[in-house]
């Protein structure tokens, strides 16, 4: 009982991971030392289990097992930390097991395309992902696009389109790469976004006559791209540029 009373999990840090990849969590625990108690831990995955490969003061490090989900798309199992220790004078092995916490595993997810693939360094602009996302709605946990260094919160709509706000570029290298993350876990693959420097205004012309019927109003600046379509705003009216 007094093992019991003290195997005590605090978290487990990250709470999910992708299966076929490598991966390790960390377990944080509250007032237990396995150093001192001379304790050998194992985790336990559901049914799979894992051997504790580090342990500090108040934290193990073990892999996260390979498990086999060949017709689901996310499994939520519990996890438990299981500790032993024998007294070699008696013969008698001590066995504690901690309350369970919840742990996901997912498949990898596959960013087929992004739409627009390209957007200003101001960021703010919403940004489509169509691909395969399998289980991503199907667990509760944030789902994040990381562009380069910088995120941005992704709204799943489906499990063939995620969306997300383009960040603002902080400088560096224009392109970029988009991954998408799961409580700071890599769970896709990485495709190639770019980043354009923001138009500028710098000159308004006057007016120009056309037909006698409508007028053109030359407007110069710095980074303007022909392939964009743009809308001039005059007050309340708006009209669509050539």
């Amino acid at each position: 009982y007094e093992f019991e009373d003290t195997l005590r999990l605090v978290s487990i840090v990250p709470s999910l991971a992708v299966t076929g990849t490598i991966a390790f969590v960390g377990v944080y625990l509250d007032g237990f030392s396995v150093r001192e108690l001379q304790m050998t831990c194992r985790g336990l995955f559901g049914k799979d289990v894992s051997e504790v490969v580090f342990v500090d003061s108040s934290m193990f490090r073990l892999p996260v097992p390979k498990i086999n989900m060949s017709s689901e798309d996310a499994r939520r199992v519990s996890f438990v930390l299981e500790c032993s220790r024998d007294r070699d004078t008696e013969f008698i092995s001590f066995v504690a097991v901690s309350p369970s916490l919840d742990f996901d595993f997912f498949k990898m997810a596959s960013i087929e395309k992004v739409y627009p693939s390209r957007g200003p360094t101001l960021g703010e602009n919403m940004i489509r992902l169509y691909g395969s996302f399998p289980g991503v709605s199907l667990l509760g946990s944030s789902t994040t696009c990381k562009f380069g260094s910088q995120s941005s919160l992704a709204t799943v709509l489906s499990d063939t389109m995620v969306i997300c706000t383009a960040p603002a570029h902080l400088g560096g290298d224009l392109r970029t790469g988009m991954i998408l993350f799961k409580n700071d876990q890599t769970f896709s693959n990485r495709i190639d976004f770019e980043y354009e420097q923001a138009m500028r205004i710098t000159r308004i012309g006057s007016l120009v006559s056309v037909g006698g019927q409508s007028y053109e109003l030359p407007v110069s600046g710095e980074h303007f791209t022909r392939s964009a379509s743009a809308v001039c705003k005059l007050g309340l009216m708006t009209k669509t540029s050539a």
